[in-house]
């Protein structure tokens, strides 16, 4: 049986990384009983890194990076292409 994904888009991913958001503790309970596929894009994830503070966008980065769940757009990146500018997927 397959397992659901969850579209993500940039509001969670910031709302995750920023303790501030008011979304924060939804979107923790939410993920935290998923057991589904993360599913984002490369746009949400660059407008996440925009939106957020400096000091927290690597703090969701190394999430992504860290996560067994993050996919994006067309085909599954590994940890080294979560930071590179060289690589896309």
């Amino acid at each position: 049986m397959a397992k659901p994904g969850l579209l993500v888009d940039s509001g969670a991913l910031i709302a995750l990384a920023n303790r501030r958001e008011t979304a924060n503790q939804s979107v923790n309970r939410v993920w935290g009983d998923f057991f589904g596929e993360l599913v984002t894009t490369w746009p949400a994830v660059t407008e996440a890194n925009h939106m957020l503070p400096d000091h927290l966008a690597p703090v969701l980065l190394t999430w992504l990076e860290r996560s067994a769940l993050a996919r994006f757009g067309h085909g599954w990146c590994g940890a080294e292409t979560v930071r590179s500018d060289a690589k896309v997927c």
